[in-house]
């Protein structure tokens, strides 16, 4: 079994690659655990060639419910009550759906970033990019 993180969203739509960013940020901590970062951006088939049967996947991808900016939520998709969380991702259907639908025999997890804005803009808002320290030790810590 290997842990995989794979961080999805598009870096042209402002909050949108906040995933991208924590991905990016984290990854030299976790490959020292030995737990593989994937910066899949938008690239679906990217990502699933990735992933191997017995895998422990973690998608990785903003996220509005509604709540705090800045907030992680932690969805364990393996248990079917979790699986209302797919709706509400940036880019879940594609991934997720996918991974459920072909059923690769992996255990996968979501860890929701959520935003504060999508705009047509490179970079993240003020409100993540004062929150992004904070968010990736967190985020850290609930992989490792």
């Amino acid at each position: 079994m290997t842990k995989k993180v794979i961080a999805i969203g598009n870096r042209l739509m402002q909050d949108d690659g906040v995933a991208l960013e924590v991905g990016e940020r984290i990854k030299d901590i976790l490959l020292g655990k030995d737990i593989h970062v994937i910066i899949g951006e938008t690239d679906i088939d990217f990502c699933l060639q990735k992933i191997e049967p017995g895998d422990e996947v973690y998608i990785m991808d903003s996220t509005y419910y509604g709540i705090a900016p800045g907030s992680i939520t932690f969805s364990d998709l393996n248990n079917k009550k979790d699986k209302h969380y797919i709706s509400s991702t940036m880019h879940g259907f594609n991934l997720l759906d996918m991974l459920i639908l072909y059923r690769k025999k992996v255990s996968i997890f979501l860890i929701g970033i959520e935003i504060d804005s999508v705009e047509m803009q490179v970079g993240l808002s003020s409100t993540l990019q004062n929150k992004i320290d904070n968010i990736c030790s967190y985020i850290i810590k609930l992989i490792i």
